[in-house]
């Protein structure tokens, strides 16, 4: 059907395409390892937080109203910064739900 020298020119071709999706394969797992550290770190604060005494967790809301007091008044930006949080956080405690995995139900 084919002459060999084509064969062996496909072959050849094939294996740098290969060897090509190899690495960019390495490549896209170390990016997505990249992308995925904040949202493991946020997973882990968030069960810490939920692995906490309810009375810690009742005296939180108050003593981070102070400190973000204390840090409005010294810091000009941090403190613009820290004005939005509670609407952040209003805005993720919405989100949240939407974002958890709900099991499939199974198929008879």
């Amino acid at each position: 059907m084919y002459p060999r020298e084509q064969l062996t020119l496909l072959e050849h071709r094939k294996a740098i395409l290969q060897a090509r999706i190899t690495l960019q394969r390495i490549e896209l797992a170390g990016h997505l390892h990249g992308v995925t550290r904040p949202l493991v770190w946020i997973d882990d604060v968030r069960s810490r937080w939920q692995g906490m005494p309810s009375a810690v967790r009742l005296l939180a809301g108050p003593m981070i109203f102070l400190v973000q007091r204390l840090l409005e008044r010294r810091l000009s930006m941090g403190g613009r910064v820290l004005a939005w949080l509670p609407v952040a956080w209003r805005a993720w405690k919405w989100v949240a739900p939407f974002l958890k995995k709900n099991p499939r139900p199974e198929e008879t």
